[in-house]
């Protein structure tokens, strides 16, 4: 049923609203409502703003009305919270990147954050 409500958003709202509701997912009936999770605060505003023209197509494609709530994700949270921290961008980066895991070998370096 999502990938319906996806190709309704697109043909009757365009690019900027189908591009976060494509990336959208849902999780999990909760208190009444599907609770859908996004990548962002940004994106949870903006579905927001468009949570009844939302709620009304899926309501539609279910057959009974389906209430949306639009949260920002637990992993994202995460991981913008590491990303403005310099130290965790730095060991992530030592984990993922091949060339940065190259230099701490080789270096024999060590992170260190004052």
């Amino acid at each position: 049923m999502w990938p319906q409500l996806v190709t309704r958003v697109r043909a009757e709202r365009g690019m900027s609203l189908f591009s976060m509701i494509a990336s959208a997912k849902p999780e999990r009936i909760h208190r009444g409502a599907l609770e859908v999770s996004v990548s962002n605060s940004l994106a949870q505003g903006s579905l927001q703003n468009e949570v009844d023209f939302l709620s009304e197509i899926l309501s539609g494609l279910a057959g009974q009305p389906t209430p949306l709530r639009f949260v920002v994700s637990q992993a994202e949270r995460r991981e913008t919270v590491a990303a403005d921290d310099p130290f965790e961008k730095l060991k992530q980066l030592r984990q993922t990147d091949p060339v940065v895991q190259a230099l701490f070998e080789k270096l024999g370096a060590e992170i260190v954050w004052n």
